[in-house]
């Protein structure tokens, strides 16, 4: 695959809000088998201002790979679900690496490597007749070469599980997030949790209450915070669309916004939380005609 787009105005340091003009060639292949899917692709670009000699040049190499299984069952084998449900696993892992090939004489970096990040994945979900249940781990690496942001590496850790009892939806999550500035020897954490609960009330009207936690504390600056958010809909289907006859729903929605500060005690500024509450009125309309 090749890809060639030429701006007067070409996206440099110094100009980052413009519209990149570059180069790629991209090559990429993919293998389906019995359940398995796997991807692979390779690209490098180049900034496309050979013609102006006073602009900078960079490069950016792109490697990317993918792979996502799910059984495939057949026969008798199709009606047997095991008791931790049909998985489904995926992984995947992005490289992108900028470097600047050509300083024109007057830029003040050095030919070199800019900023390198890469970002993995790893995944599993279960899906059982009347739940399901999954898990994820991703990995971010940030290092900038040119000393403008600090190195970090960032992992996140999530376990999610849902269950439908008759008409109740339930659903619950849990999170760990963890930052690592490695140039300037920090660390951030945060810890999140989540519920959510959906009811149809009757054929068109419908309610769902939904509650979130965030415990987030770091080092450097110090920092600790519990945050909660706790929001209720109702929502009622007036008129359900019919061919060339739109449809209307109304809804309403409440949330409560709490937040608590730990340091609010030590610090000479005071507490920094403020709680809120919102409310809303909603009215939409949707129309699907047919020709």
């Amino acid at each position: 695959d090749y890809k060639n787009a030429l701006n007067t105005y070409s996206q440099t340091h110094a100009t980052h809000r413009a519209i990149d003009g570059c180069r790629m060639v991209q090559v990429f292949s993919g293998l389906n088998w019995y359940g398995l899917s796997a991807q692979a692709a390779a690209a490098k670009e180049h900034d496309n201002v050979d013609e102006l000699a006073l602009v900078p040049r960079t490069r950016t190499t792109q490697h990317s790979f993918s792979l996502n299984w799910v059984p495939v069952r057949a026969g008798a084998q199709a009606s047997a679900m095991p008791w931790y449900g049909t998985p489904s696993l995926s992984a995947s892992y992005v490289t992108v690496s900028k470097e600047l090939t050509d300083t024109a004489g007057s830029f003040l970096l050095a030919v070199g490597p800019l900023h390198d990040t890469s970002n993995l994945m790893l995944g599993a979900q279960f899906q059982h007749a009347t739940w399901n249940w999954g898990a994820t781990h991703t990995r971010i690496e940030d290092k900038d070469f040119a000393g403008y942001t600090p190195d970090t590496v960032t992992t996140a850790d999530r376990l999610q599980a849902g269950v439908l009892v008759s008409k109740l939806s339930l659903g619950a999550s849990v999170e760990h997030d963890k930052t690592e500035d490695l140039t300037n020897v920090a660390r951030a954490q945060a810890m999140i949790g989540g519920a959510t609960l959906a009811y149809p009330l009757t054929e068109r009207v419908s309610t769902n209450l939904t509650y979130n936690v965030r415990h987030a504390w770091s080092d450097v600056p110090a920092s600790d915070q519990i945050t909660s958010d706790t929001t209720l809909g109702l929502n009622w289907m007036v008129v359900a669309p019919n061919g060339q006859r739109p449809g209307m729903s109304l809804g309403l929605d409440g949330s409560y916004h709490s937040c608590r500060d730990k340091l609010a005690d030590s610090s000479s500024f005071g507490a920094v939380c403020v709680n809120s509450y919102q409310a809303f009125v909603r009215m939409s309309v949707s129309w699907m005609p047919s020709f």
